[in-house]
């Protein structure tokens, strides 16, 4: 069931790339609106009134932290794929500096798409949107040599299921780019892309006085 939640317009500056996008009002009364519609219409909700919790319209501190890091490396021109995007304000950024080949965002909630275009339109840009399960992934998805995604660990069965959903996506991977806000997951994840022949570095970097850890994994 879609649910029109209140946005409001924003901006951030990442020297000289400006985004503007729009993101929730108020994620607590948004939540709020969301147990109301369920509680009213619950036979229009095909999943679970908690997995559909509007969280894809906030900006976490750890994609401001991923969008840090891409700045301060150099990417090759190869496909990407951003997984639990939310606000794809990274994706957003890389297609704004100017990443040549094809960028694809990724997310199960079913508002996001009509926020992603929205956002894409304010800058316009090009990337592309497919709105897509990972716990149901079973075979190659498309080929992505990188794969990106921030905060995409905040449930105890995520590292698993999203592990598993990575090896699985693309038909050739090569780096994985995570940023995590260090909720406690982040080994178990790491340790089973490092099980299949991953290699990985990280690194903190801090937002508003906040740590967050970039891992990137490699072949």
């Amino acid at each position: 069931m879609k649910i029109d939640y209140p946005l409001v317009f924003d901006s951030i500056l990442v020297e000289p790339i400006t985004l503007k996008f729009y993101r929730l009002q108020d994620i607590d009364q948004a939540v709020d609106q969301l147990c109301k519609m369920a509680e009213l219409y619950p036979e229009k909700f095909e999943y679970p009134p908690e997995d559909l919790c509007p969280y894809y319209g906030v900006l976490w501190d750890s994609a401001l932290a991923l969008i840090e890091y891409l700045n301060r490396i150099k990417l090759p021109d190869k496909s990407i794929l951003e997984i639990g995007c939310g606000l794809a304000l990274p994706s957003l950024y890389l297609a704004k500096k100017g990443h040549q080949a094809p960028i694809t965002c990724m997310d199960f909630h079913p508002n996001v798409e009509e926020l992603f275009y929205k956002n894409l339109a304010l800058n316009q840009l090009q990337v592309n949107y497919q709105q897509c399960d990972w716990t149901q992934i079973k075979n190659p998805i498309g080929d992505y040599p990188i794969i990106i995604g921030s905060d995409i660990l905040y449930e105890g069965r995520h590292p698993k299921d999203l592990a598993a959903a990575l090896l699985k996506m693309s038909s050739h991977t090569d780096e994985i780019i995570i940023a995590d806000p260090k909720r406690g997951r982040e080994k178990i994840f790491y340790q089973i892309l490092c099980d299949s022949g991953f290699k990985q570095t990280s690194q903190e970097i801090m937002i508003k006085q906040n740590p967050i850890l970039i891992i990137h994994f490699s072949r």
